[in-house]
């Protein structure tokens, strides 16, 4: 498809500006995400792309590669925990912050639509933002450092609202919740996660 000069560079000041405004959003989101970790005493430890590939290696030609590579925090995995031992102590946690900025990208979603191959960023249909929030927590002791034990687990079933067995000798409680109600009432959501998993504190 051939396009003017005019439209080129309205097309390239597009780009520019869609940029600059997700680089304002990250520096917003990422901090909050942060924050939910350290409500319950986790540290971050790892992120990870959900959908697609991190950006290829620098002697691969990207154009072989998925453009959506390009753009990894569409969709992303943060994982924060409060253990460190080669061993796992009762009450150990790990939080799962699934970051979906298009829900259309998800796998589940694809599938379920029948998406196939590299989606169509023209095409695609609008199924909003949100995030998927997993607590793991150790209910004994065990020999195994918690981080390989959640490697293997299950993910829990989203709005059970307690915990359940999810495999490796771990339990499991998940929320969903909109985009758009962690970026006004991230403190509500924590503290409601908080109430299920039976960890806020009781005055005396």
């Amino acid at each position: 498809m051939e396009i003017t000069t005019e439209q080129a560079s309205e097309l390239a000041n597009q780009v520019r500006q869609a940029h600059r405004l997700c680089v304002g959003f990250y520096q917003r989101l990422l901090p909050s995400l942060d924050n939910f970790g350290s409500a319950f005493q986790c540290k971050f430890k790892s992120w990870d792309p959900l959908h697609f590939n991190r950006p290829c290696i620098p002697s691969t030609n990207p154009s072989q590669k998925y453009a959506w590579d390009f753009v990894p925090m569409v969709g992303a995995k943060f994982v924060y925990a409060n253990g460190e031992g080669e061993s796992t102590e009762i009450g150990e946690l790990i939080l799962e912050i699934d970051v979906l900025l298009d829900g259309a990208l998800d796998r589940d979603y694809r599938k379920n639509n029948n998406i196939k191959g590299q989606p169509d960023s023209t095409s695609i249909p609008d199924a909003g933002s949100y995030l998927r929030v997993y607590l793991y927590r150790a209910p004994q002791d065990l020999r195994k450092a918690m981080h390989e034990l959640w490697k293997s687990c299950d993910l829990p079933e989203i709005g059970l609202n307690h915990f359940t067995s999810v495999g490796s000798g771990l339990e499991a409680i998940g929320i969903k919740f909109d985009l758009s109600d962690f970026l006004v009432s991230e403190d509500e959501l924590i503290l409601n996660l908080k109430s299920l998993a039976g960890l806020l504190e009781v005055d005396p």
